[in-house]
């Protein structure tokens, strides 16, 4: 029998995608503000306890806060290709950033992810009136 190839983490499709944004930020300047939230280190390490430092649990893991298409930003829960699951939290947050007019998808792997970010920035999603 073959072996099967790893399944990349959550750290290294989300490197993957902050790599593109790399690449593209002269043609998308925009992108420069692309961040990544580092609750996810900072919840797995439990040197402090995260809601002393304000931070939520379940917060998506990348932001992108540039208006377009009439959203007020772009956020991503980035999953790995096989497994992860959205717990109680991230979901909660996803259905409140979209009801305070935010894109927030779930992306599983960093192909799904850069095809949301460059809809968003080239403009194709918009906003229901």
């Amino acid at each position: 029998m073959g072996r099967r190839l790893a399944c990349p983490t959550e750290a290294e499709e989300q490197a993957a995608v902050l790599e593109w944004a790399g690449i593209l930020r002269p043609r998308f300047p925009c992108l420069d503000m692309l961040y990544a939230s580092p609750q996810g280190q900072v919840y797995r390490k439990r040197y402090w306890r995260p809601e002393v430092l304000g931070m939520s649990p379940g917060l998506p893991d990348l932001h992108l806060p540039v208006a377009r298409g009439g959203f007020y930003g772009c956020w991503i829960e980035l999953k790995r290709l096989r497994g992860g699951v959205l717990s109680p939290q991230q979901r909660w947050w996803l259905d409140r950033l979209r009801a305070e007019g935010h894109v927030a998808e779930v992306c599983k792997g960093a192909d799904a992810a850069i095809a949301v970010l460059f809809a968003y920035i080239a403009g194709e999603m918009r906003r229901a009136a």
